[in-house]
């Protein structure tokens, strides 16, 4: 049995590889990535969010983050799954429409989040987020016809969609837990795992 000694931003930290000690017991607790983040930033905002579990003040970002999460996912497995979909701008007016009807559900719903924070500006801000996002695979499928990448945009398309969204990858032996938002792979056959962020 070994035990490896690093540092991370300030943190030091060990991690033994070999044999478990007998005295040691697994906890229940599946860790992420994020969790993972978290300990090695302060462990001990680790032990007031999982161990203790204290309540969470929650904020804008937390229901942001689930709405834009929810759009994109539906965007590719719902209603824009073909290439032929993805014409004139079509993209960005579902995707504009279906953004004000969530976040219109959630201002009514909950209106105590925007006590700290400017409602108008976030919702610009959010919904200029998605469209940027519907541009940018417009505009990708676009370039990669004109240099000769791909000879139809079906083909494109294929390549520049995510292969999988919202996919839940588990070790159960080391009882760590991940969720990708998405997992690409490019003309040269690289992979690439995608993970939004809206804060």
């Amino acid at each position: 049995m070994s035990e490896i000694q690093s540092s991370n931003d300030g943190v030091s930290y060990s991690v033994t590889v070999g044999d478990e000690p007998e005295d040691w017991e697994r906890s229940d607790m599946r860790l992420s990535p994020s969790k993972i983040n978290m300990y090695l930033k302060c462990p001990r905002s680790f032990y007031y969010r999982y161990i203790a579990k204290l309540p969470e003040t929650l904020t804008i970002h937390l229901f942001r983050g689930t709405i834009v999460h929810n759009i994109l996912e539906d965007l590719f497995r719902k209603k824009f799954k073909y290439a032929s979909y993805w014409k004139r701008g079509e993209a960005q007016k579902w995707i504009s429409a279906e953004f004000e009807r969530e976040w219109n559900k959630m201002v009514d719903s909950k209106p105590w989040l925007f006590k700290d924070y400017d409602e108008k500006q976030f919702r610009v801000e959010t919904r200029d987020m998605l469209i940027n996002y519907c541009d940018r695979i417009e505009n990708k499928l676009s370039e990669m016809l004109e240099w000769g990448v791909y000879y139809s945009k079906d083909q494109a398309f294929k390549n520049l969609r995510p292969l999988d969204t919202e996919m839940r990858l588990h070790n159960k032996d080391l009882k760590i837990m991940g969720i990708i938002d998405g997992v690409t792979k490019d003309f040269e056959g690289n992979s690439s795992l995608i993970d939004h962020k809206t804060s």
